[in-house]
This record gives structure tokens, C-alpha cells and sequence, in this order.
């Protein structure tokens, strides 16, 4: 596939994976080279793990095939190149970062991509509560009363502790 990308968005390429393959111990310091060959072992293993998980698709053997020659052509320093878009999928499976944000590094996509074209497509206006508040208090004792009632499945970094809205009010 003939892509042209400008250098800025080929280099923007090149720093993400270079970060991931830090963060996974995939960088020699000693002699400032990248473990490539150890990298594509731990994408063919990583490409067997997720097929696993997910019996119910089937995947095409293009989602998780990484080609080891490529890799060095990808994180050089003069001229380096971009993927494909399928094997930025597979990068990004592999690397366990969303598809549409490391093909938006590589200038496959852009945020327009992802907008909804339907002007008739709004955000839900909020609803409005059973009984005006007056004060803080009472508003975040009603927010915590619900959090406690309802049974959603949240990450904990994410959640907000009851008793931190009620002590916030106070």
C-alpha cells in the first residue's frame, strides 16, 4: 500500500511505538537498540493469547501477523516508514491500545472520522429531578443515595465514593 505521509506524522508514528516498547522492557539501553526479534515473539505469543480469548470471531491471520523485518523500518531514525492500516491494527491489539488511536497517529484517520454525520443525532438533554434542592447537601446525599442503589459495573479509578460527595458538601 502507497501512503504518503509528511515526516512529522511518520516520526509521531515511530515515538509512540518506541514509548510502548520501552514500557514493555523492549529497549536495550546498553548499545540504544530496540529488541526486535523479542518484540515479534512476544507479538506472535500475544497474537495466540487474544485469538484464545475471543473463540466467538474469527479473525483474519492479517489481525495479529506483525513482520519482524518491518518492525526495524518502523522505529529507525532517518526515513522511518508507517505500517499499513492492518498491521497498525494488529500493533495496537497487541500493544493493547485503541485501534483508532494509533491510527490516528499514523495519519490513517483523523478526528472527523470519528464524529457522527447526522445532524439529527443529538446528546440526551438531561432529565430533570423529582424534587427541586436547595443546598449542596442535599443534591450529593441524592447522588450517593442512587450510586449506592445501582448495580453498574465501573472501574475503580474512576468511581466516586458516596461518602466522598456527602463529606464534599459538608
Amino acid at each position: 500500500m502507497n501512503h504518503y505521509a509528511d515526516e512529522k506524522t511518520r516520526i509521531a508514528f515511530r515515538d509512540e511505538l518506541r514509548t510502548q516498547l520501552k514500557a514493555l522492557e523492549f529497549y536495550q539501553r546498553r548499545g540504544d537498540h530496540y529488541l526486535i526479534r523479542e518484540f515479534h515473539k512476544y507479538c506472535v505469543e500475544r497474537g495466540e493469547k487474544l485469538r484464545a480469548l475471543w473463540p466467538e470471531f474469527t479473525f483474519e491471520p492479517r489481525f495479529f501477523q506483525v513482520d519482524e523485518a518491518s518492525l526495524g523500518r518502523y522505529l529507525r531514525d532517518e526515513n522511518p516508514v508507517l505500517p499499513t492500516p492492518d498491521r497498525v491494527r494488529a500493533l495496537a491489539l497487541i500493544l493493547e491500545i485503541l485501534p483508532t488511536k494509533l491510527l490516528t497517529i499514523a495519519g490513517y484517520i483523523s478526528a472527523i472520522d470519528v464524529l457522527d454525520p447526522r445532524p439529527e443525532v443529538k446528546a440526551p438533554k438531561a432529565t430533570k429531578t423529582a424534587k427541586p434542592t436547595k443546598n449542596r447537601a442535599a443534591v450529593t446525599t441524592v447522588v450517593a443515595t442512587t450510586a449506592l442503589d445501582t448495580d453498574v459495573d465501573t472501574d475503580a479509578d474512576e468511581m466516586v465514593e458516596p461518602e466522598q460527595l456527602v463529606n464534599s458538601a459538608h
